[in-house]
């Protein structure tokens, strides 16, 4: 979500206010005004693209349940393993496994060598984070050879891990994939007992995120009904008030989950601008967004606030919510790191439509949606890159409103289920740059 602009003729590009009556006008007259060229085009591609929808019935699906022997493999440990020596790489993580998901501390750090600088506070910060999020299932494998490593060896350590659920193991095709991350871990040999003797964030094979929160960052965690939140230490003051905030913002976003269940908490993490430059991609700037949700796997999808900008104006639940809504409406996808430079406003504009769900038409943008539609720049669509011109950041502003306009149109006009069987054909479909022409925007003009 894009940091709000002020601009001379609307205040904060993103804050949500009251429409004038002369605003009021120009909405009502824009939908007219695009309603019948809109007919023919919308109505030919919501046909093929509900044919390509597989079951969709316009409602919301509800988590599904884990087997009872799932739960039983993730929530049993073996205390033998817990506190020992051991001479496998293999037996090494099945213990810190162990030690993590039955609270020990001391286990965790067992096979931790304390004479390297750092890596038990390193340890240490990571059990701890996890612990408080809930963490409830960790399962941590390798591929190289398991004997006892002859030298210093750095292996890609693959963990599936989940949080506040009895288990989470890959489930059958077209079920959701436990949330994945790789561990650079280095190994060694100390009489005869294998230690852990680094930890590289990120590792090699990682090059798309820098870090997730919880493996750098002391956080501060509230857990609520459906949403974790985990604030960084500047900023961990904001966690009580966003607490309450994202748990409606989740009610809301959850509405919009209809191919997939929702999630079984949302997980927003709380930045400062340190956290901003290392957090995922390392690219969430003040100057151009205040939120990001980064799609990591099909079914996981972090979300990263950027304080205290995205408070401003008492935005942060508007924030949230918008956020929110990506997830909603991506889980189940595959990410494509390709799309990251090519999303459009039309994702963004499905999005903004969740943040002011139930709400009067939004026109907080239109000052620069003008400026924009005046310009050369504009070329008669309405589905824009949004990175495009993503400097500019009146520019981004306006893609964002086209997005957000084009978006209520379609669903005052056709419905909510009709307008998301067109975004989710434009996710989950190979058509993915199909372009819905608008030439007339006089009323918004």
């Amino acid at each position: 979500m894009e940091q709000p602009q002020p601009s001379s003729d609307a205040g904060p590009a993103h804050q949500a206010v009251p429409a004038t009556d002369e605003e009021r006008t120009a909405a009502s007259s824009r939908r007219k005004t695009i309603a019948g060229l809109l007919f023919v085009s919308v109505a030919l591609l919501l046909v093929w693209l509900l044919g390509a929808v597989v079951g969709f019935d316009g409602t919301k699906s509800t988590p599904a349940g884990v087997p009872d022997a799932q739960a039983a493999r993730s929530t049993s440990p073996e205390p033998d393993l817990i506190g020992k020596p051991h001479d496998s790489i293999r037996s090494v993580l099945k213990a810190q496994r162990q030690a993590l998901l039955s609270g020990n501390e001391v286990g965790w750090l067992n096979d931790v060598d304390p004479d390297v600088p750092g890596l038990l506070l390193a340890f240490r910060r990571i059990y701890r984070n996890l612990r408080a999020m809930g963490i409830s299932a960790w399962d941590a494998e390798v591929t190289h050879d398991d004997r006892i490593p002859l030298a210093t060896t750095t292996l890609d350590v693959s963990v599936d891990y989940c949080f506040l659920l009895p288990a989470c193991q890959p489930q059958a095709k077209g079920q959701a994939h436990p949330p994945h991350t790789t561990l650079g871990i280095t190994f060694g040999e100390k009489s005869g007992r294998v230690y852990v003797e680094g930890l590289n964030v990120p590792p090699v094979k990682r090059s798309d995120v820098l870090a997730l929160p919880w493996e750098v960052s002391d956080l501060t965690v509230l857990l609520g009904n459906r949403v974790i939140v985990a604030a960084a230490p500047g900023v961990a003051g904001w966690a009580a008030q966003a607490l309450p905030l994202a748990e409606k913002a989740a009610v809301v976003a959850d509405r919009y989950s209809r191919w997939t269940p929702p999630p079984s908490r949302y997980i927003v993490y709380l930045a400062g601008h340190a956290e901003a430059k290392m957090w995922l991609r390392g690219d969430l700037e003040a100057t151009r967004e205040v939120g990001v949700a980064q799609q990591l796997g099909s079914h996981d999808i972090q979300v990263v606030i950027l304080l205290p900008e995205a408070a401003t104006g008492g935005r942060l639940r508007e924030v949230i919510q918008h956020e929110f809504g990506h997830v909603a409406t991506l889980r189940g996808t595959e990410p494509d790191p390709a799309t990251f430079a090519s999303d459009d406003s039309f994702v963004e504009g499905v999005a903004e439509y969740i943040a002011h769900a139930g709400e009067p038409v939004n026109t907080s943008r239109n000052a620069s949606v003008r400026r924009f539609l005046k310009s050369d720049r504009w070329k008669g669509e309405v589905i824009l890159p949004v990175y495009l011109d993503a400097d500019d950041a009146d520019v981004t502003t306006a893609k964002y409103g086209i997005g957000y306009l084009t978006v209520r149109y379609l669903a005052d006009k056709y419905g909510e289920n009709l307008m998301l069987a067109l975004r989710a054909g434009r996710a989950r479909s190979s058509h993915t740059r199909c372009r819905i022409p608008v030439h007339l925007w006089s009323s918004v003009v």
